[in-house]
């Protein structure tokens, strides 16, 4: 069996075997000319028999006989079986033979009785019968394993394939190596090696597409380019395991086939040496010392045989060991020992790996049966030092120090500790944690393992799209009867403290936030780095406005660290601080090394999280197409993991590349995702998040009173609401405000903003609050505060933000006269909403860009896109056209056109020719 198709499957779904049937190809067209052949060499299961059915196929389209024979182990006694399977298909040609031939051929098929004939003649009366039937059509021999076809068999065969020229028969086989089974056959030999790792991974991308990467990446270590086991593989793990959700086991099963492959020359070996391939099995260091240790010997010369073999290799440099094939370490573990046998040795090696605690630790889980405290202590530990390092395998080392801790309440605390981390970092499907958490619920309130308890509930809940106010009940209940005092270097409270951020992210609730802050100034030891970290990413998600300016050093500080930081998800966290005070940039290689090295477990919350703060890093800076490869990965793996966590800030990212590049259906979309979502969980982020969308959009269509409206039920002008969301909302409520005659409205926004000193957060804010305010100030304060927020040092690092800002002061010198000025700062605004595809923008600007040079009283108080809706109406589009050119519904269309007839002077459309014309006349 190939490993990459069913028998009879085209030659198409074959990977990474175009040379080989190119080879074919050539053989088949030798064939027709005059004879050829080829044989292929391979280890079991690398792809030999597909292509020989490749070639079958090929053959049989072309009009060709095919002939096929496959040698059987346990038929190698039985003489002539394979010449039996393969002329039979020719008896209509057994009687045109010379007797004798036919005779002594008969006999050897089993058509009749007589004495044993020889094997000269039977060999002559095959080629003779072969080419009887060439004369008719040409003859493909396919014969596969000649390594276990019978001896006499083939030695016609061979035979015949000597003698192949100008008789339009063509001889393909395949066979294992080994010595002598094709020595001076005369055939033409070619190795066929394993599949290389692109064609590997690309086979298990079509066989396989819902595998999670890290079980994909597994599966390609473990098979080596095998293609039988590439697809054998994959079915014996359980479907969590293979998305990713459950950690598969650490030898993998093997189907029948695959053991009949791995395990059969381990069967062979003496009993001694099978014990010292289990010790080398199980400890993957290869570490010829620690084997020594554990078999309680230096005599390891047993191993010899196995080397001898091809089962291991014993490297000359530092005499470590491997098996030549990972999946003999399947093999010897799961199909030549038993349990006790396994458990015996882990035992050994815990023994052996004393310098090791990690190994030790594991070691020990394997090996143990009765409840210990010392070695479940020592589980637990090893358990928190691989979840530190991004490595989920430490959740079943939890789950195996709850079973082996003697005392209920240590039981409790680490079943829950892992249940937690199964829901938080979305590990485990729903029924295994609620599971876990079910065993919790005679926890004593406030206990450690209560906390876990409701804290996985949470995650549970809002990973799923539940409802988040009944995660917020479990959640406060239970750490305020943990109180009054929190210690966050302890795991329980710490993870509680976080979920509440979560949870107050999610929800928005304000009430809920204030007592989240409350109870932060209970943590103690305040200074501590887990207190300090957790108070920075606390303000800076949920209050970054109001106290974030006071933390910029400390915030600055934990930055200049991040490169030191081993654990993936404190790098997030202090990525996660950096949002609101744009400066992402100075953790993206952090956070892209974290992502770059796939740990167990990477494709879950802590890469899913890292993902979001990158492509909003990436958005802002303008990278939009980079932003959507992110958030598309992010979907990816919240498929997989089945994880809704972060749906609702893709589709906030999404939502606002689509509404600043006129992409309506995407918009569309993106509310109507995120207002499903909010009747699925009573959230105000969604909420929150269709308003900023459409805000959006209805600034970039010139809808500034849909802008308006919908910008201050984020954000009531002249408040910051206490979380950071309010801030990418801000300027679209000011410029809105400005657009429709609320003057007042944005004074009072641009008043908070400079009050809350928020323009010291990021230079961002202060381009955009100098940008605001110069829309409300006279000419000459006006072209001072456009002029110093363009210059604002880092504007550059916000493009599209930069580009809104020179857009409105290009509009501005227009209006003032100072028409060369105004077109450098147009122009610079097109370049940029022209690389990101901005169309609505960039029509505004080319619109602003065509207005007239000396502009009257009336076409001044025409704004850039209601001139440009009015010239297209006055063309004689209809609403809906210029709706579509324009990127706006032909109601906004139709509420424009209502607010200008009076401007011009015009009650219908007809007369909006006439008036257009009078203006340009008055230039």
């Amino acid at each position: 069996m190939n490993g990459q198709s069913s028998p009879g499957a085209s030659s198409a779904d074959l990977v990474g075997r175009r040379d080989e049937l190119g080879e074919i190809e050539e053989l088949l067209a030798a064939v027709a000319a005059g004879g050829g052949t080829l044989a292929y060499l391979g280890e079991p299961g690398v792809g030999k028999s597909v292509l020989l059915d490749a070639a079958a196929t090929r053959a049989e389209q072309r009009g060709y006989t095919v002939l096929r024979v496959s040698g059987v182990e346990f038929e190698r006694a039985l003489g002539f079986s394979g010449l039996n399977q393969l002329l039979l298909p020719l008896r209509q040609y057994l009687d045109a033979l010379d007797p004798g031939q036919r005779d002594a051929l008969a006999v050897a098929l089993g058509l009749r009785v007589g004495e044993p004939p020889d094997r000269l003649v039977v060999s002559t009366a095959t080629l003779s019968l072969v080419q009887a039937a060439a004369a008719v059509s040409p003859v493909l021999i396919v014969i596969d394993d000649v390594q276990w076809v019978d001896q006499p068999s083939r030695d016609a065969l061979l035979f015949l394939g000597r003698r192949l020229r100008g008789s339009r028969i063509g001889l393909l086989a395949a066979v294992r190596p080994g010595p002598g089974v094709l020595q001076q056959s005369g055939l033409v030999q070619r190795e066929l090696l394993p599949l290389d790792h692109e064609s590997a991974d690309q086979l298990l991308r079509n066989r396989f597409p819902m595998l999670a990467p890290r079980i994909r990446s597994r599966l390609l270590d473990e098979a080596q380019g095998n293609p039988l086991a590439l697809l054998e593989l994959p079915p014996g793990l359980s479907a969590g395991a293979r998305a990713g959700l459950v950690r598969p086991p650490a030898t993998l099963p093997l189907s029948d086939r695959l053991q009949g492959i791995f395990a059969a020359r381990i069967r062979t070996l003496p009993r001694r040496t099978r014990a010292l391939l289990l010790l080398v099995a199980l400890d993957p260091t290869g570490d010829l010392g620690r084997l020594r240790r554990a078999a309680g010997t230096d005599d390891t010369t047993d191993l010899v045989r196995a080397e001898d073999l091809g089962i291991l290799m014993i490297r000359d440099v530092d005499g470590r060991m491997t098996f030549r094939h990972p999946l003999m370490r399947s093999a010897v573990v799961n199909e030549i020992s038993t349990p006790d046998q396994q458990r015996q040795a882990h035992r050994r090696l815990a023994d052996a790996s004393t310098d090791d605690p990690d190994r030790q630790a594991w070691h020990l889980a394997e090996a143990s049966v009765e409840p210990n405290e010392k070695i479940a202590a020592l589980i637990e530990a090893c358990g928190e030092r691989a979840l530190g390092r991004g490595d989920s395998s430490g959740v079943d080392l939890l789950v195996r120090s709850a079973e082996l801790s003697p005392s209920p309440a240590d039981r409790s605390r680490r079943l829950g500790h892992a249940a937690f981390v199964l829901a938080h970092y979305a590990l485990g499907s729903a029924e295994r944690v609620e599971q876990l958490v079910a065993g919790l619920r005679d926890a004593e309130p406030g206990s450690d393992a209560a906390l876990f308890g409701a804290t996985a509930t949470a995650w549970l809940i809002m990973s799923t799209g539940g409802d988040t106010e009944t995660a917020s009940r479990i959640v406060w209940s239970t750490l305020t009867a943990a109180g009054p005092s929190y210690d966050v270097d302890n795991p329980a409270h710490r993870h509680a403290f976080y979920t509440v951020i979560q949870l107050c992210l999610s929800t928005m609730d304000s009430n809920l936030t204030a007592r989240f802050f409350e109870l932060l100034s209970a943590v103690q030891p305040q200074r501590g780095p887990n207190a300090r970290l957790l108070r920075l990413y606390g303000v800076m998600m949920l209050d970054p406005a109001y106290r974030g300016v006071e933390l910029l050093p400390e915030l600055d500080a934990m930055i200049a660290t991040i490169d030191q930081c081993t654990d993936p998800i404190d790098v997030a966290r202090i990525a996660g601080a950096c949002i609101y005070p744009d400066r992402i940039a100075e953790c993206r290689s952090a956070l892209e090394r974290g992502l770059a090295v796939e740990h167990d477990g990477a494709e879950t919350i802590q890469a899913m999280g890292a993902r979001t703060i990158l492509a909003y890093d990436a958005y802002c800076r303008g990278q939009w197409s980079r932003a959507l490869e992110l958030n598309a990965e992010i979907q990816g793996l919240g498929d997989a993991t089945q994880s809704g966590l972060f749906q609702s800030t893709t589709a906030l990212c999404v939502g606002l590349i689509a509404a600043a590049t006129g992409d309506t259906a995407g918009v569309a979309g993106t509310t109507e995702s995120l207002d499903a979502r909010q009747r699925r969980t009573g959230n105000g982020a969604e909420r929150h998040y269709r308003n900023i969308v459409l805000a959006h959009q209805g600034i970039a269509g010139g809808d500034f009173e849909q802008a308006f409206a919908l910008a201050t039920e984020v954000s009531p002008a002249g408040v910051l609401p206490h979380f950071g969301v309010a801030l990418w909302v801000a300027f679209d409520l000011i410029e809105s405000a400005v657009q429709t005659g609320r003057t007042d409205a944005a004074r009072q926004h641009i008043a908070a903003i400079r009050s809350l000193e928020v323009t010291r957060l990021a230079p961002r804010y202060a381009v955009l609050a100098d940008a605001g305010e110069a829309l409300i100030s006279g000419p000459d304060a006006a072209s001072e505060l456009f002029e110093r927020a363009v210059s604002t040092p880092g504007a550059d690092r916000v493009p599209f933000d930069l580009a809104r800002v020179r857009l409105l002061y290009g509009e501005h010198l227009i209006r003032s006269g100072a028409r060369g000025p105004g077109r450098r700062q147009l122009d610079a605004a097109a370049a940029t909403f022209r690389q990101l595809s901005a169309t609505p923008w960039l029509l505004r600007t080319e619109a602003a860009l065509a207005r007239p040079k000396t502009p009257t009283a009336a076409s001044a108080r025409l704004t850039p896109l209601e001139y440009q809706i009015v010239s297209l109406a006055a063309s004689g589009m209809t609403n809906k056209q210029i709706g579509g050119t324009l990127y706006l519904s032909p109601r906004t269309v139709s509420t424009y056109l209502y607010r200008v007839f009076p401007k011009l002077g015009v009650s219908t459309r007809a007369g909006l020719r006439d008036a257009l014309n009078a203006l340009e006349q008055r230039r």
